[in-house]
């Protein structure tokens, strides 16, 4: 389960184990669930009986309460190595892979995203490491952009897209770098713009 695959990452990431390949594995694993529970419907249940008199509601996690508690633990006990941060990040790509056009939860994995590079910005301390989730963010940047040719998901991908460019934009080589991307990132909000405005109401 998934408090499983969490508390065997988390004890292979304490200083005493220090084995963040067991921790990548365990991510894998949570990958796989998460890319299923992407596309369950979640959340608490409603049963009614007969003729709808009679009402049980029984309490669920949510899509987000999993995502976060997942990018939440991590962020706080792997934010300092590079290995375990792309593997988070690749675990909210793939999601995004698996959702179907309009979904809710795309949203959901952009602020999830969002929180995991901001913990591995403040912990990581080596330049090269950094890099490295720039160039992951750069891929996750082509994948929106080959997202929104497909029919009906123009607006998601492109929201996606302004998300993880702003991600991006704050993680600027230098003045040369922080201006190529300041240009994307204001092309992508006029083609949100553009398409909002083109959506019929």
């Amino acid at each position: 389960g998934i408090r499983q695959q969490i508390d065997i990452a988390c004890k292979a990431l304490s200083p005493a184990v220090n084995d963040p390949y067991t921790a990548v594995q365990a991510i894998d694993h949570l990958t796989v669930v998460c890319c299923d529970l992407a596309v369950r419907p979640l959340g608490a249940k409603v049963y009614s009986g007969p003729g709808g008199r009679g009402r049980v509601i029984v309490p669920g996690n949510s899509f987000a309460d999993y995502i976060f508690f997942i990018g939440g633990l991590f962020g706080h006990y792997g934010s300092s190595d590079v290995t375990v941060m792309l593997a988070l990040v690749r675990l909210f790509r793939t999601c995004v892979e698996v959702l179907p056009a309009g979904s809710d939860r795309l949203d959901i994995l952009d602020q999830a995203a969002a929180a995991a590079l901001a913990d591995a910005e403040r912990s990581i301390p080596r330049p090269t490491d950094l890099e490295r989730i720039r160039v992951l963010l750069e891929r996750l940047i082509a994948q929106a952009q080959e997202i929104s040719k497909e029919a009906g998901r123009s607006y998601d991908a492109l929201a996606l897209q302004e998300d993880v460019l702003g991600i991006r934009l704050a993680l600027a080589r230098n003045d040369e770098d922080h201006g190529k991307w300041q240009t994307e990132y204001l092309t992508a909000r006029e083609k949100m713009a553009t398409t909002q405005m083109q959506s019929p109401a």
